[in-house]
């Protein structure tokens, strides 16, 4: 569209038609004349890399950087190919008598570095580190034991039925457990009807015991029917 970067002319059938007016038409050249599209083939090449790069590292099971340096030697060896087709102005740099784009030899540069960097990651063994998603002591297992805190997922004493009863529990420690034993009858009712803790009457545990009642079995009753039961047993006993 900006009618620009393209390279030499061609006589190809997808060669590429300028604009004689523009002001980026190579002066000389005749109208009509047609140019390699070399942002086309940059494109199509960087297209072929995605397929060729992923298939290898699926075959190869690269180790973590060796998949991105392959790519940085694929890149940069098409690009070579691709600025030695401009014509468009440049910085041309010498090296050992051959004169050259300036992006020549930084692709070239970077194609051999990349090499060379692929190369030793390559002999490197493999580590677990390498089959892991994570960058190293940042898995959750790690980042856990560096705060101390538990890995998600994990119970907790309290959790699994492993922990001490809580403070006030049966036969606990606590105000409400201190001192007392299973089966110690207290009439809440009769000391205090405000007292929302109940418990079976002595007379009730004795006829418990006896296997004549099955109060003890029942849920626990309100303090009002508390209060009527022991109005009844005071009339009774007069």
């Amino acid at each position: 569209f900006n009618q620009e970067l393209f390279g030499a002319p061609t006589t190809l059938p997808w060669g590429l038609q300028i604009d004689p007016a523009s002001a980026n038409f190579p002066p000389g050249m005749a109208p009509g004349t047609l140019f390699h599209p070399t942002f086309l083939y940059e494109s199509l090449w960087n297209l072929a890399g995605v397929a060729l790069l992923l298939a290898l590292d699926k075959r190869f099971r690269f180790r973590r950087g060796m998949l991105f340096w392959l790519y940085v030697a694929y890149y940069t060896l098409g690009r070579v190919w691709i600025e030695m087709l401009r014509t468009d102005d440049a910085e041309m740099v010498s090296l050992f008598g051959v004169p050259a784009r300036l992006n020549v030899w930084t692709s070239l540069l970077l194609f051999v570095a990349a090499l060379v960097i692929f190369a030793v990651l390559a002999r490197r063994r493999r580590t677990p580190a390498d089959e892991s998603l994570y960058l190293d002591g940042r898995a959750p297992e790690a980042a856990a034991a560096a705060t101390g805190g538990a890995v998600a997922g994990e119970k907790t004493p309290a959790a699994d039925g492993t922990g001490a009863p809580a403070d006030g529990a049966a036969g606990g420690s606590g105000p409400a457990g201190a001192g007392a034993a299973p089966g110690d009858g207290v009439n809440n009712s009769e000391i205090s009807p405000k007292n929302p803790v109940t418990a079976v009457s002595t007379e009730s545990g004795r006829a418990n015991l006896a296997g004549t009642s099955t109060e003890a079995d029942k849920a626990p009753e309100s303090g009002s029917a508390h209060r009527e039961r022991a109005r009844h047993r005071d009339m009774k006993k007069k």
